[in-house]
C-alpha cells in the first residue's frame, strides 16, 4: 500500500530560493544520490550553507516495503535511477 513518508536526507542550498539539493542513500546499488527538490517538500532546522550539508527530511511515497528495505518514489527523478529508489526502512518516518 502506498503511503507518504519522510525520508532522512542531507540538504544543501539550491540555485534558486524555492529549491534545495537533497542527498539520499540508495541501498539497491549502494550509491548516494543528489537531486534538486522543491523546498516545500523538505524539512530542515539548520541554516543552509553551500558545501555544508545539514540533516533533513524529504517527502516521498512508498511503493513497496519489506522489513529492511522500501522502494520509494522521489519528488523528482534522479538521472541515474529515475523516480523510484530503494532505501533502508529505518530512514523512513510517518507524515504527521
Amino acid at each position: 500500500m502506498r503511503a507518504e513518508r519522510w525520508l532522512k536526507c542531507e540538504v544543501l542550498p539550491g540555485t534558486f530560493t524555492n529549491e534545495v539539493i537533497v542527498i539520499v542513500d540508495e541501498v539497491t546499488h549502494g550509491k548516494t544520490l543528489a537531486i534538486v527538490v522543491n523546498k516545500a517538500l523538505v524539512r530542515f532546522d539548520e541554516a543552509l550553507k553551500a558545501g555544508h550539508p545539514v540533516p533533513g527530511l524529504v517527502r516521498v511515497v512508498t511503493a513497496t516495503t519489506s522489513a529492511e528495505r522500501a522502494d520509494v518514489i522521489l519528488p523528482t527523478s534522479s538521472t541515474e535511477f529515475g523516480s523510484t529508489i530503494g532505501v533502508a526502512t529505518d530512514r523512513l518516518f510517518a507524515v504527521a
